[in-house]
C-alpha cells in the first residue's frame, strides 16, 4: 500500500490529491501493471544482449597446423636431378 502512494505520488501532479478513491486505485492498477510489464521488458531485452552479443558468443578457432609445406629439388652429388621416386630426407 506505502509503494502505491509513493508510486502515486512520484507520477501524478499534486492537483490530482482530489481524485475519487476508485479512481486514484484504478490510476494505481494500470500504473503497476505498466511498471511490472517495462520491468520485464527491460530484463529480458537485457539477457537477450547479455546472451546473444559477439563478446559472450564462443567463437571456433582452427586448430594450429602441425606440418611444414617445404619444396626442395634433390641433386646427386654431380648436380643432376634425381629420377623420380620416394626418398627420405631427414632435417638436422
Amino acid at each position: 500500500m506505502i509503494h502505491e502512494v509513493l508510486l502515486l505520488h512520484a507520477v501524478l501532479p499534486p492537483s490530482s490529491n482530489n481524485l475519487h478513491p476508485a479512481v486514484r486505485s484504478s490510476l494505481v492498477t494500470k500504473l503497476s501493471r505498466f511498471a511490472l510489464l517495462a520491468l520485464a521488458l527491460v530484463t529480458i531485452l537485457s539477457l537477450y544482449i547479455y546472451l546473444y552479443t559477439p563478446a559472450f558468443t564462443p567463437v571456433a578457432k582452427a586448430a594450429a597446423n602441425t606440418t611444414i609445406n617445404f619444396q626442395a629439388r634433390i641433386l646427386t652429388n654431380t648436380g643432376a636431378l634425381v629420377p623420380d621416386g620416394y626418398y627420405n630426407v631427414q632435417f638436422k
